[in-house]
């Protein structure tokens, strides 16, 4: 999202791309969502970047930001969802620790001091 913060450097930054190769980089959008965001706007994906007008910038980056945030919170909430549960994977996010099978006896030592310093 860093990239559609300021009108000017989304030019500056991709000034012989089109627009769909410019909103690629940007985080949390893919091939799909590319395509709603033209369609909805109504600017063609394969137009230059240098041609979009600030109306048209304000409208791409109000319906970026709403993929990124729908991103961001679906990965918020499966979170919170497990630690709700109580399963092991919830327990082991409540407990700090590492979750996908990574050991503990050597490594992941960060983690378990800031526990101790807590307890």
């Amino acid at each position: 999202m860093k990239s559609l913060q300021n009108f000017n450097t989304f030019i500056l930054e991709n000034k012989n791309k089109n627009v769909f190769s410019a909103l690629k980089g940007i985080h949390g959008l893919n091939l799909k969502k590319i395509n709603k965001i033209a369609l909805i706007t109504g600017v063609d994906s394969f137009e230059r970047v240098s041609s979009v007008n600030f109306e048209l910038f304000l409208l791409i980056k109000k319906q970026a930001s709403f993929f990124y945030n729908l991103e961001e919170n679906k990965i918020f909430n499966n979170v919170n969802k497990k630690k709700k549960l109580k399963n092991y994977i919830g327990m082991r996010h409540i407990l700090k620790l590492p979750v996908r099978g990574q050991r503990t006896h050597t490594n992941a030592k960060t983690p378990s001091k800031n526990i101790k310093k807590e307890l």
